[in-house]
């Protein structure tokens, strides 16, 4: 369950059940929040294939990105690329390809093509990785949540590809586990 808190003025913000603390401190400049729980409205942005503009940076700041994300479509990664961020497994959140902007940075923004083809994006300076993306961004561009700076305020929703998990490491439970990446995922 997820709980809506909205301001005095209208201003919609959206946290999962374990952040209601977090919601109800929330400093409204406008007025004062109201909590709402129960049932969603059908125009509830959690449940809507609605995009949410984030700005994201690498960890030395030299990377600045944009881009707008799709929210349902997150996921924690446990591919054999997480090698590739030094972790058990990778949140990313597909995004609209053609609203990706590297606001600064892009001489330092370097790819490596991965044996399928596509590309993993990392900063030459700090070495964090970015983005996963296909030659053509729009077919496929996935950000390392990781990166994002905007606050954001939704969870993954599955786990993918845990048939090459790292074997020290069991997923949590509360999401469905896939092998591969669920096809809703892609859609």
């Amino acid at each position: 369950m997820h709980v809506h808190v909205v301001s005095g003025e209208g201003e919609a913000k959206f946290w999962l059940e374990p952040e209601i603390e977090l919601a109800k401190n929330y400093n409204y400049s406008r007025g004062i929040p109201i909590v709402l729980r129960g049932a969603c409205s059908p125009r509830c942005s959690l449940h809507l294939k609605e995009l949410i503009m984030v700005q994201g940076s690498c960890l030395c700041g030299q990377i600045e990105y944009e881009v707008e994300l799709i929210p349902e479509k997150t996921f924690n990664c446990h591919c054999s690329c997480r090698k590739a961020h030094g972790a058990a497994f990778v949140t990313l959140t597909l995004a609209k390809g053609d609203t990706l902007n590297i606001k600064k940075g892009n001489e330092s923004l370097k790819e490596h093509k991965n044996d399928i083809g596509g590309f993993r994006a990392f900063c030459s300076n700090c070495g964090t990785r970015l983005m996963n993306y296909a030659p053509d961004k729009s077919m496929y561009l996935a950000i390392a949540l990781s990166t994002v700076d905007t606050p954001i305020y939704f969870q993954p929703s599955a786990h993918a590809n845990i048939e090459s998990k790292a074997s020290w490491h069991e997923p949590y439970g509360g999401i469905p586990s896939f092998q591969g990446i669920p096809e809703e995922t892609l859609e």
